[in-house]
């Protein structure tokens, strides 16, 4: 059942965005799907992917003539590890490794069977189909005893968060899925997965270190912690930006980036860092398309809740008392533009308006190499005991 409504309300937004000059892009799967997809397996069940390509048809053929740019699942590894693994988000399941790895290969299949689909339907062939990946990497930050213990759990971490695993299914088609002591649990091969990416999202916020004590820590006073507890780090965005164009060889959006900074300290160096190491990733070559910042505003952060900052602005909506409180506003005055914000105006002014004078304003700026080595490093020793780092 299609909620007309719903439709109309999204033709609105595109119709706003249209007019404020804003290039859209849609993503289909973002973590939530209906409660009778989950009573009927969620994605555990690979029988549920034609419905998941029906309701991708459906929105495709209202708004594939506005929408130029598509993901199919924004980090469908996330959804899978916490999912099924941490218990965070819903389903809530928790130690489910086999279950995760399954989840992930059903989303990774969809895909693909989402991508066929629209590119033979109307507006399919100018459609730019892509996915959205978090590249996070865990390491070790402890004396050497505990690193016994913490090493490990850094190098699952990183790998249930399966950048090696999805690199490695749009380039051949094969999917694998270890678990600790079980060894490979799960393998197949979609070999129409080759070719099946228009372009590539990577959302990047941090490098966590483990401490002894199993904390995330901050490896000196170059990393301070954010409101999310992770250490803000920035020279890692180059190293993942690298490995994405010398392994895939597609368009390459950062397509999230941004830092919780409730004392209003970090939003800057954020901006400043994160973005240079954007512009130093381009003058060595990698075909980085455009970037997105999270977020506009404050918003529900999954089981964060409301309490972390991410916002450029502050959203106060009309209400009795100093807080935000019932109604909405129906004009600017109930936004106000959080300290620090103000860098990514700069930046956006300095920058010219096409891809190609952007890459001769990031060589002018940070020279250019052509290389590519420090994409190697991201995933080198991620799975130790005798896994395949593929």
């Amino acid at each position: 059942q299609i909620d007309t409504s719903a439709i109309r309300r999204y033709h609105q937004i595109l119709d706003a965005m249209e007019a404020a000059g804003l290039l859209p892009n849609a993503t289909l799967h973002h973590f939530t799907h209906p409660q009778w997809l989950e009573e009927r397996g969620g994605w555990l069940n690979a029988d549920n992917i034609p419905a998941f390509v029906a309701y991708c048809r459906l929105v495709f053929r209202e708004f594939g003539g506005r929408v130029p740019f598509w993901a199919t699942f924004n980090e469908p590894s996330c959804f899978a590890l916490c999912g099924y693994i941490m218990g965070l988000w819903a389903p809530g399941k928790r130690g489910r490794l086999v279950a995760a790895g399954r989840v992930l290969g059903n989303m990774l299949k969809a895909h693909v069977a989402v991508y066929r689909a629209l590119k033979a339907m109307p507006h399919g062939d100018t459609a730019q189909i892509g996915i959205v990946h978090q590249h996070i990497r865990f390491t070790p930050h402890c004396n050497p005893l505990a690193g016994l213990i913490v090493r490990p759990v850094c190098r699952w971490m990183t790998y249930w968060f399966a950048t090696r695993q999805m690199m490695t299914f749009f380039q051949t088609g094969k999917f694998s899925w270890s678990a600790p002591l079980l060894g490979c649990v799960i393998s197949f091969e979609e070999p129409a997965a080759v070719g099946a990416l228009d372009w590539w999202g990577i959302n990047y916020y941090s490098r966590p270190a483990i401490s002894s004590t199993f904390q995330l820590v901050g490896t000196g006073p170059s990393e301070p912690l954010t409101g999310m507890g992770m250490p803000l780090v920035a020279h890692e965005l180059h190293s993942h930006l690298m490995q994405a164009h010398s392994e895939l060889q597609v368009p390459i959006f950062l397509s999230e980036t941004g830092v919780s900074d409730s004392r209003h300290e970090l939003r800057e160096l954020c901006i400043n860092s994160y973005y240079d190491e954007v512009l130093r990733a381009i003058a060595d070559g990698a075909d980085v398309r455009g970037t997105y910042y999270w977020t506009l505003m404050d918003n529900i952060e999954w089981h964060h809740g409301f309490n972390q900052h991410f916002g450029l602005y502050e959203w106060r909506p009309a209400g009795p008392g100093p807080g935000s409180g019932p109604g909405r506003p129906t004009d600017g005055s109930s936004l106000q533009l959080r300290r620090g914000a103000a860098a990514l105006a700069v930046l956006h002014a300095a920058w010219p308006e096409t891809w190609r004078e952007m890459a001769a304003y990031a060589r002018q700026r940070f020279g250019g190499g052509g290389g590519g080595g420090a994409a190697a490093d991201v995933e080198q020793g991620v799975v130790g005991g005798g896994y395949s780092n593929g």
